[in-house]
């Protein structure tokens, strides 16, 4: 045997001797299990770090926020509810607010000896009152602000445009500027709509010598305040197509029937001034979801319109306090018209209102209303003085959010009757004689 051979043997035999040296016996091998089982047990009655809660705790509730959503932070939209539904997009630049009012009403009438027989009359039923669709939202940033608004006929249930206006704010000032179709800056039952009134709806004294005649407008406004809750002042003065010239074109003179339908020319203004309180309240007039200690605003508007055989002055002055769970506005209104045709002469309306509630607890309210409205006596064709007395009560199925749902009843009685039919607050022409309401709404705002 020669040497390699030998060498080859010897580190063949030296490996062998020292893997079996090496090779763990089965003791070894039962000890270092006991010990891995014991590193896991310990692993797993260790309490977690706090940032390890901390992350937990923030992935799940971002996975909830995002399940809430009707469009995830994948998309370049976002949608949900907050105070309303809502889609916007993620920079916050375009939002898109849809919202419908729904009122249904139940109501029944009595006219004293209102028949041509001189009997009485009486009338009752169901209405839809109101059944109107609303889109508020921004564009191209949030000083750009717009609104549209339908609305349903009760009577054969037409389609019919009600608002369509946008608002610009300048950045950094209390200025803005609106154009389009718009409420006419003038009384506060017109401008805080139908969903925010004390009652189930406004007043006669409004209708006869108010909102009822200004209605909505066409035109240009200049907005001051914005009711910013850092502004004691807010104001809205502009030019428009005159009062009521809600879904007329440009024309100044369209004749119908002999009549000329449009009117000429208008301008309107309102300034308003907060003693103290905060603005948020201002939005309806029930001290429903007072939280501190009210408010208290003095209201001043006028509007002049030209027409063509006729101007009209209509102005009021009003205020309104609410101190916690008790609210009161009172308003004087009046209208004058300058006839200029032949044989005419000048008309002045005019009267007072006063309406107040009380919180009985978070959902209930009850509240009462006078109002007077004095006719000019050349042109009344009954009394001459229009009483107006309501009590009710108001039932809010969500008191943190008020106008969402409410149920109304109420009563009004009008001594002397009305001097034409309001269908809308469910007065029928009554010819100087007794007429009495009744009126059941529920209210749905979403």
């Amino acid at each position: 045997m020669n040497l390699r051979y030998c060498v080859l043997l010897f580190v063949v035999a030296l490996a062998a001797s020292a893997n079996a040296q090496t090779r763990p016996t089965p003791e070894d091998l039962q000890r270092r299990l006991d010990e891995l089982e014991q590193k896991v047990r310990m692993l797993e009655s260790a309490p977690p770090s706090k940032a390890e809660v901390d992350a937990t705790v923030a992935a799940i509730l971002h996975d909830a926020d995002q399940r809430s959503k009707l469009i995830g932070e994948a998309a370049d939209v976002s949608a949900g509810y907050n105070n309303g539904f809502y889609i916007r997009s993620k920079d916050g630049r375009f939002s898109w607010r849809p919202s419908l009012l729904f009122q249904f009403r139940g109501a029944a009438t009595w006219r004293d000896g209102a028949k041509a027989d001189g009997s009485d009359d009486f009338q009752s039923g169901f209405e839809v009152r109101r059944m109107r669709f609303i889109m508020n939202g921004n564009a191209f940033g949030p000083d750009l602000t717009y609104r549209i608004y339908w609305d349903t006929n009760r009577e054969g249930g037409g389609f019919n445009l009600v608002d369509a206006w946008i608002h610009y704010q300048v950045p950094q000032t209390p200025w803005g500027l609106r154009v389009g179709q718009l409420t006419a800056p003038h009384t506060r039952e017109l401008m805080i709509g139908a969903a925010a009134q004390l009652g189930a709806d406004s007043s006669v004294n409004d209708a006869l010598l108010g909102g009822g005649l200004s209605n909505r407008v066409q035109g240009v406004t200049v907005t001051y305040g914005n009711y910013d809750a850092k502004n004691p002042l807010n104001a809205e003065f502009g030019v428009h197509d005159g009062a009521n010239s809600i879904n007329t074109d440009f024309r100044d003179t369209v004749v119908a029937g002999g009549v000329d339908t449009h009117t000429d020319w208008g301008v309107i203004g309102r300034i308003e001034w907060k003693a103290f309180g905060n603005w948020n309240y201002y939005k309806d007039l029930s001290a429903a979801n007072n939280r501190d200690d009210g408010l208290l605003v003095f209201g001043a508007a006028a509007d002049l319109t030209g027409g063509t055989n006729t101007n009209q002055l209509l102005a009021v002055i009003d205020a309104q306090w609410e101190q916690r769970q008790f609210s009161v506005f009172a308003s004087v209104m009046a209208r004058y018209n300058d006839n200029r045709g032949a044989g005419s002469t000048d008309r002045l309306d005019w009267g007072p209102l006063i309406q107040a509630g009380y919180m009985l607890t978070p959902n209930w309210e009850v509240f009462g209303r006078y109002g007077l409205t004095c006719l000019d006596d050349d042109f009344a064709t009954g009394d001459e003085y229009i009483h107006e007395l309501t009590a009710g009560v108001n039932y809010f199925i969500m008191p943190e959010a008020p106008s969402r749902g409410k149920l109304t009843f109420e009563a009004t009685y009008l001594p002397n009757g009305a001097p034409a039919g309001m269908g809308g607050l469910d007065v029928l022409t009554s010819n100087g004689q007794a007429e009495f309401v009744l009126r059941a709404q529920f209210q749905l705002s979403l």
